[in-house]
């Protein structure tokens, strides 16, 4: 309810972010009376066949009815506390370390003078002088406890700043030393950090997944929040600043684009078209334009006056999850879930029957992996692109692949785990102690130990193991969400961990609903609940197994297992705008488009 009927949407004229504002209902009554809910119009626009029906379009459980019904019975009780933005009532988390074979690069900024490219690698940062073919290592940095999900640099070259779960970090870059530190007022992961054009401040989103993604400036000199707004209803998964640093745009998880006037902290504008989650965005050289990518598969170019779409670029067949706009603004980058890397040039605004001949495409590469970040030059002639096994490609424009930086093979990051730990090639080494938040090594950080032979899941012999762990742990699978994948790690008497999952067994309890695909893999067939055994040498696993027909866990009731009905969201209306049927400039503005 509180997405549109809050001070900003106001939405039917009714409010319903407070008690009062509640009782207040609108202009057509009230919509509750405390103690009687058959004489509120609330509960009864939550029915099935009511109109009009809240919510619009989707159908509450009869549980969850029952819940606002006894509500308000009880004189609608009201905690502002819990719907407070208050950092205070944020429940304490504390962070294990990450696993060390969790090394993906989910950040990537490359320096003002383009000699220094910073990566994040799970929960270190690694710099590189990239002004050097052999790209080499400058320093390591253990930067956070959890993954790296920002990074920038200051104007100048002076600061480095990373951010990850609620934790943001400016380093000087000379030294590499911790230099600022900031983490009161952050409510989740820090998802997307950018410096302003005259380094004055830093604009920073953190939030939480599904509830709210807030705007946060930080005056750099006195490393304070100056200012914090909710800027969007989800995470906030990208962000630019206008050349002339008056404007930031944002991407949100709430399927809309964003412009903020910085002075005032309002917004001024906001683009509606993704079908699903924005993941990146970027400005043109003088901010009239901006371009998008999103989790639907799409690439959009908006015009910031008219707020229309006036470009669609490419066909994709993945997410686009990060894209570029950089130097004279010539050309656009994006990258794929795929791992594709694309180009385009020469771009022209189109009407919907144009929308394949919105620009030129070259591809750049492929990362063999999911791209998750890029970052280019200013001149546009060499690309970066971060990938989830932890590698980072480098390509210059014409399709050269530079390098390939692989996170160290026979060399370990510190993980504070006394068991030993494993690299990705597989071998395993004794663990150091943990290093604390900031400290910076030599890279690289451990060196594998010579006196114990290596292990790898090729050369482990089954005899040696004594336990098996299976993640996730249990499985929950759904008609939306029918395959899942379970990773199998063995475990030996000298502490080292090893990824079996390729060398294991796997079998099903009888009668099971599902079936074991090997490697690793599940596929559910029909409701129901069962055991998936996994066997390496005599050790075993089982993890519990529970299916559902639909997402309401209404399994009884459903005969059989089946997919879900065909959905408007998320179904049609991607087929409509990938045929650019609802594009702002065509069927979608006012007087439509050839009388449609």
């Amino acid at each position: 309810c509180l997405a549109c009927h809050n001070e900003e949407k106001k939405k039917g004229g009714l409010v319903l972010t407070s008690r009062e504002l509640l009782l207040k209902g609108n202009g057509d009554g009230v919509v509750v009376v405390p103690g009687k809910p058959d004489s509120s119009r609330l509960p009864r626009a939550l029915l099935a066949d009511a109109d009009p029906h809240m919510p619009p379009k989707k159908q509450l459980t009869d549980a969850q009815i029952k819940a606002i019904r006894d509500w308000i019975k009880g004189g609608l009780v009201w905690d502002a506390k819990a719907l407070a933005d208050d950092e205070a009532n944020l429940a304490p988390v504390k962070l294990a370390a990450l696993p060390s074979s969790y090394q993906p690069v989910m950040a990537l900024a490359l320096s003002p003078d383009g000699k220094k490219l910073a990566v994040g690698r799970g929960g270190s940062i690694v710099v590189h002088d990239v002004s050097q073919t052999n790209f080499p290592v400058l320093a390591q940095l253990e930067a956070h406890r959890d993954a790296v999900q920002a990074l920038a640099w200051s104007p100048d070259g002076r600061w480095l700043a990373s951010g990850a779960f609620r934790r943001l970090v400016l380093w000087d870059t000379e030294s590499f030393k911790l230099e600022h530190e900031c983490t009161n007022g952050l409510s989740g992961c820090v998802t997307a950090i950018k410096f302003a054009p005259d380094g004055s401040r830093l604009a920073l989103a953190d939030g939480v997944p599904g509830q709210n993604g807030y705007l946060r400036l930080i005056d750099t000199p006195e490393d304070r929040i100056a200012a914090s707004w909710r800027a969007h209803g989800d995470t906030i998964f990208d962000m630019d600043f206008s050349r002339d640093g008056t404007q930031l745009v944002t991407a949100g998880g709430d399927k809309l684009i964003k412009v903020w006037e910085l002075a005032s902290k309002k917004e001024s504008a906001r683009f509606e078209g993704h079908t699903a989650q924005v993941l990146g965005v970027a400005f043109n050289t003088n901010a009239t334009q901006i371009v998008s990518g999103g989790a639907d598969k799409e690439i959009k170019v908006w015009d910031t006056k008219t707020r229309e779409k006036i470009i669609s670029l490419g066909s994709h067949s993945a997410a686009v999850t990060s894209v570029a706009w950089p130097g004279d603004g010539k050309v656009i980058f994006a990258a794929t879930d795929a791992g594709d890397v694309s180009s385009f040039i020469n771009l022209k605004a189109h009407t919907g029957e144009q929308s394949s001949s919105g620009g030129d495409e070259k591809k750049i590469g492929n990362a063999n992996e999911t791209v998750l970040c890029i970052a280019t030059s200013q001149d546009a002639r060499t690309i970066f692109a971060g990938s989830h096994d932890g590698s980072v490609h480098v390509w210059d424009s014409e399709r050269k692949l530079l390098a390939k930086l692989a996170p160290p093979a026979d060399e370990a990051r510190v993980s504070g785990k006394r068991d030993g730990v494993t690299s990705k090639a597989g071998r395993a080494v004794p663990s150091p102690p943990a290093s604390r938040d900031g400290d910076i090594a030599t890279y690289p950080v451990v060196k594998q130990r010579r006196d114990k032979p290596a292990v790898n899941a090729v050369t482990l012999k089954s005899s040696a193991v004594v336990s098996l762990t299976a993640d996730p742990k249990e499985l929950h699978l759904t008609a939306d969400a029918p395959r899942h994948g379970v990773l199998i790690t063995a475990h030996t008497a000298e502490g080292f961990e090893v990824d079996v999952t390729d060398r294991a067994r796997f079998s099903t309890s009888r009668r099971a609903p599902f079936e074991a695909r090997e490697p690793g893999e599940v596929r559910a067939l029909r409701p129901g609940q069962g055991t998936l055994i996994a066997s390496f040498g005599p050790q075993r696993i089982e993890i519990p197994m529970r299916i559902e027909a639909n997402l309401s866990g209404d399994s009884e009731s459903a005969p059989f297992f089946e997919p879900p009905p065909v959905s408007f969201l998320r179904d049609v209306l991607p087929a409509l705008s990938k045929a650019g049927c609802n594009a702002g400039s065509c069927h979608a503005k006012a007087e439509g488009q050839n009388g449609f």
